[in-house]
């Protein structure tokens, strides 16, 4: 449900920066037949070699676009490290394609809704996965670059080629250049780690429960929860197409210092120290019971943030799979209005939070097993995304027993 009133309102955010092809209804309603969508997938250099190979990386955006559009579409991205190895939406959905590897399937509905509406819905592989070369970084330089690259594609400013070494040269004629960017966690992330680059052509984000700072994802304040990007990457790389990213994740592993302290890893993964080179209007979404990618994450970046930016806060956490009722717990802030939104979100917090919530050790969570309580049965720390990633349900011993158990983040 939430995700339905983002894409909305993501459509209308567009409507002025990244107006749909051709003359379309101002309610955006579909002039478009999906079925005769063109597909393809283009293979974008990133200029990184981070498998070592000896070739510059290539990154597969796979394009769903109109088929009747006779002037060039508008762009709608979602770049991600989960399209093969996890999966994205609550059946957590993976890319599929035919023999000749066409793209046939995606995730989610990003494709069914924009493309009749005339954009394009491009699904970029992050370095490392599914059919992209190179090595994933877990938010650094070339998880970034894979998404920006592919913005100055659609630009006219990189090369993208039909194969994934070799092919011909191909061009992005059919785009306008603009770009709005949407994700969940991780995805959501990458949008907003691509808009601190100020690259041109991103014109509108929409980061769903999305980090702003990895420091804050795995440590807090000299602290560390016990886990590192070095497990993640190597998840997320566990279906690409065979590199070899042992010395890549054994930076991640050396970066990432048990102290706790905060080096320059992850301060190339701190967007918010860069949020002055945005330009591109922000549309931020964030449950304020998130016990994964926690709350620190949308405030931070919102109090950074000096662009056109709205705030859109629910109950839910990252993997909640139902938010069915929960839109009287929204509040909606915009503009610059931080102080409102801060009294807002403390009257939602407030409200919400259950007369007991107990407390929490770093890198442990409390699986919850009191029946009548709205707090979630099983919170903590998983993968930033799938919801499929949750851990196994604590062992039930009475209906007011409260177990300890330690999840990988």
């Amino acid at each position: 449900m939430r995700l339905g009133v983002v894409c909305g309102i993501l459509a209308v955010l567009l409507s002025g920066a990244v107006a749909p092809a051709a003359a379309a209804p101002a309610a955006s309603e579909p002039v478009y037949d999906y079925a005769k969508a063109i597909r393809e997938t283009v293979w974008v250099d990133i200029g990184r070699d981070g498998d070592g190979d000896g070739r510059s990386d290539r990154v597969a955006a796979d394009i769903v676009r109109p088929g009747e559009a006779t002037a060039r579409v508008p762009v709608i991205m979602d770049a991600s490290p989960y399209y093969s190895c996890c999966g994205r939406g609550n059946e957590s959905e993976l890319k599929s394609y035919d023999s000749a590897g066409k793209p046939v399937k995606f995730p989610l509905f990003y494709d069914n809704y924009f493309v009749p509406r005339g954009y394009a819905a491009v699904l970029v592989d992050l370095a490392g996965t599914n059919r992209s070369a190179g090595c994933a970084d877990v938010g650094g330089a070339s998880d970034v670059d894979s998404a920006r690259k592919v913005v100055d594609w659609l630009n006219g400013r990189a090369t993208g080629y039909s194969a994934k070494t070799g092919g011909s040269a191909v061009t992005a004629g059919w785009s306008t250049g603009n770009v709005g960017m949407i994700g969940k966690s991780y995805d959501g992330t990458i949008a907003n780690g691509v808009a601190a680059t100020g690259v041109a052509g991103l014109k509108t984000i929409v980061p769903i429960s999305a980090i702003s700072s990895w420091y804050d994802y795995y440590r807090s304040d000299g602290a560390t929860f016990g886990f590192n990007p070095a497990g993640l990457a190597q998840t997320v790389e566990a279906r690409n197409s065979g590199q070899n990213c042992s010395a890549q994740n054994q930076v991640l592993a050396t970066g990432a210092t048990a102290n706790g302290d905060y080096g320059p890893l992850w301060a190339d993964r701190d967007y918010v120290r860069q949020a002055g080179n945005v330009r591109a209007s922000v549309l931020l979404s964030h449950g304020v019971n998130d016990l994964n990618v926690k709350t620190i994450h949308f405030g931070q970046w919102w109090a950074a943030l000096n662009v056109e930016k709205k705030i859109w806060l629910s109950r839910p956490g990252t993997s909640t799979r139902s938010t069915t009722g929960a839109r009287t717990g929204w509040t909606c802030c915009t503009g610059g209005s931080t102080t409102t939104c801060s009294a807002s979100t403390t009257a939602c917090r407030t409200a919400r939070r259950p007369a007991s919530s107990g407390s929490r050790t770093s890198g442990w969570t409390r699986a919850r097993t009191r029946r009548r309580t709205p707090w979630p049965r099983r919170c903590g720390r998983t993968l930033p995304g799938p919801s499929a990633r949750r851990r196994p349900r604590a062992r039930r011993r009475s209906p007011t027993t409260r177990a300890w158990a330690r999840t990988p983040g």
